[in-house]
């Protein structure tokens, strides 16, 4: 699947530097497609008795259609796929039944999914095989709540808000479900699981992506006590009845088929065919979106001061927004606002941050580009950037700044994407040149 983000809204002409960024993002996320890698993890694995197919997350249909395409439609009893809503895209299988649901809160359907698949693999043999296919989102799709779900979903919205990280946000998720912490494969016994997974999660933890639904939970109980207790959800006492952890006679199989360290690969191959010089790569890129925005941008700042030609800068990973105000957005559009007002007095540098999911946080965006020339532009539709991103409206300020980035459901998810393209004036930088 080949993607192409555009600027919504865009009416002059994009600068060089643009056109190159959402080039070198386009690139980026459509080779993080996990329809061939999945395809490839099947074909190299002792395929028996496939009694049954999950396929869960933002990417559940390709890596459903690999299953599909790889093992034989003869060969599959039955499947379930559950992804988030606008993400089916008409797709459709033999014995495969099909869910949309809410992300990155739980809703209904994602209860439901669950339930249909704990009730149709109730009956499962030693001789019998689960395929298990995940990808990021899968926590929020794919939910049978051990506790209240108003209250479960309430939890996860105040850790969302409060700048939690994926580690602490999936701790606790697996501690609240029937279906994560290893759960389901403990459900599944005795029939052998094989799980695949695309990683939206720095350093591709087993137990953190999806929030680990055949992968046993290392975490202790004082770290989800701790947990717990630093963001105040142990309301009335409601944690402190919670079933023990999943526990395992073997290690189920798990294996990675996509991550974040090709995303940025790819990110860095497009950008140097472009004639850029990377100066800085890495894929671990955490921490408050804002913070990290504007170490980013001091970097590069720096680095064209005494620098002269067309410099890249790429950065991977996840970033976490505290929800103060009561905008819309995501962490991608909080860091490309941030960057907007960073880079007022700056020139010949663009910033893209997005999410290689298409979609940033509750909105359509995926993010956000920007140059010196945004923040002007959100002004003169009598928004002030500033206010806006105290607000935590970022959505509004960069769609009034023509500065969303769109892509739709690209079909993958393997975290999130920063560029930043700069060329450096030769003239500006003679003693340096």
């Amino acid at each position: 699947m080949s993607v192409t983000p555009y600027i919504e809204n865009k009416t002059e002409h994009l600068s060089k530097p643009a056109e190159d960024a959402l080039a070198v993002f386009g690139a980026a996320v459509s080779s993080a497609n996990p329809y061939e890698s999945t395809c490839k993890a099947l074909q190299n694995s002792e395929l028996g008795n496939v009694r049954f197919v999950l396929s869960i997350g933002k990417a559940a249909v390709p890596m459903m259609q690999a299953a599909y395409d790889t093992i034989g439609t003869e060969n599959i009893r039955e499947a379930v796929l559950v992804t988030k809503y606008d993400h089916l895209n008409g797709f459709c299988a033999p014995n495969c039944t099909c869910f949309e649901a809410g992300h990155p809160l739980s809703d209904e359907n994602s209860e439901k999914a669950a339930q249909y698949v704990l009730e149709k693999t109730a009956d499962l043999q030693a001789d019998d095989l689960c395929i298990v296919l995940i990808s990021g989102g899968g926590s929020a799709l794919f939910e049978a709540s051990l506790i209240d779900k108003t209250y479960q979903r309430q939890i996860t919205d105040i850790l969302l808000k409060s700048g939690a990280d994926i580690y602490e946000l999936n701790c606790v998720r697996k501690r609240l479900s029937a279906v994560k912490g290893g759960r389901l494969a403990a459900h599944f016994a005795p029939a052998k699981v094989l799980t695949f997974a695309l990683s939206d999660v720095p350093g591709s933890r087993p137990d953190v992506i999806a929030s680990g639904p055949t992968q046993p939970d290392p975490v202790s109980d004082e770290i989800f006590r701790n947990i717990a207790q630093k963001y105040n959800l142990n309301q009335n006492g409601i944690l402190d009845t919670l079933p023990p952890k999943a526990v395992f006679e073997n290690q189920p199989h798990f294996e990675i088929v996509g991550d974040v360290n090709k995303l940025c690969a790819v990110a860095k191959q497009e950008a140097e065919k472009r004639g850029y010089t990377v100066v800085h790569l890495s894929a671990g890129l955490a921490g408050d979106a804002e913070e990290q925005t504007k170490n980013i941008i001091r970097s590069c700042l720096q680095y064209k001061q005494t620098h002269c030609g067309k410099f890249a800068f790429i950065y991977g990973g996840e970033t976490t927004v505290c929800v103060k105000g009561n905008g819309k957005g995501g962490r991608s559009q909080q860091a490309a606002l941030c960057a907007a007002i960073e880079l007022q007095t700056a020139e010949n540098i663009v910033f893209l941050a997005g999410g290689s999911d298409g979609t940033d946080g509750p909105t359509d965006a995926a993010g956000g580009v920007v140059d010196e020339k945004t923040v002007a532009r959100i002004s003169m539709n009598g928004i002030h950037a500033a206010d806006s991103l105290a607000d935590n409206d970022a959505y509004h300020a960069l769609r009034a700044g023509n500065a969303l980035l769109m892509t739709g459901p690209t079909g993958t998810n393997v975290n999130d994407l920063i560029l930043i393209l700069t060329e450096s004036d030769i003239h500006a930088n003679r003693n340096h040149c």
